[in-house]
């Protein structure tokens, strides 16, 4: 998953999607976070209808054989013994990518986390008066994408909130994750899809947002 924190932000998935949407020009953003959205409701859909699993490709077979050299030439330049009765997959080259190369079943936590990270940077964006509290800053929503795209972003919550795979790769920490992206949702309903006054927000999941309610304090 290489999750390190239950925020919307505090995951490698989350955090390589902020940066991608950063290099790219304000005016193309949008588009990066609808094929989130997309993404997400794709792979949630194909996990209700049968588990799916990863294949790896030629350059992901290239990096492994490169990461098992590095790996062993680490150990040597240190004068320690690999733990080849720990990492047996090790011993060869053979046996590290057959190891490797072993069907594992998606869970859809990378599609998800970044489809998260996407909702929270709307919906700052949506609530936030100013460019200050925003992760991201978005084009200048229009009244029509405002309702739009918070009602595509709450339909992908909720595909992400009945995803029983997540929820077992989260563990104990689901609670958690699944009380953030209700928080979420409730930001996004049509309700609070267009930017309150300051008297407003104060009594919305707009102004929790902007409290830092949809975060983990």
């Amino acid at each position: 998953m290489g999750a390190w924190g239950t925020d919307p932000f505090e995951n490698d998935a989350a955090a390589d999607f902020v940066a991608l949407l950063r290099r790219t020009r304000k005016a193309n953003r949008l588009g990066l976070i609808r094929n989130a959205f997309e993404e997400c409701d794709r792979v949630c859909l194909l996990i209700k209808q049968g588990n799916i699993t990863s294949s790896l490709s030629e350059s992901d077979i290239d990096e492994l054989k490169s990461s098992r050299l590095l790996n062993l030439e680490w150990y040597r330049q240190n004068g320690q013994e690999f733990p080849f009765h720990v990492l047996p997959e090790y011993a060869s080259e053979e046996a590290w990518i057959k190891h490797a190369s072993s069907p594992v079943a998606v869970d859809g936590s990378d599609e998800a986390l970044r489809a998260i990270a996407a909702a929270q940077i709307l919906a700052e964006n949506i609530c936030e008066r100013t460019a200050n509290g925003r992760a991201v800053a978005l084009p200048e929503l229009t009244t029509e994408q405002r309702a739009e795209l918070s009602g595509i972003a709450i339909n992908t919550l909720e595909c992400v909130l009945t995803n029983d795979a997540l929820a077992e790769a989260w563990g104990q920490e689901w609670g958690e994750v699944s009380s953030g992206i209700s928080q979420m949702v409730n930001a996004l309903t049509p309700n609070y899809a267009f930017k309150p006054t300051a008297e407003q927000a104060l009594g919305t999941d707009c102004g929790a947002l902007r409290r830092g309610g949809l975060t983990r304090s």
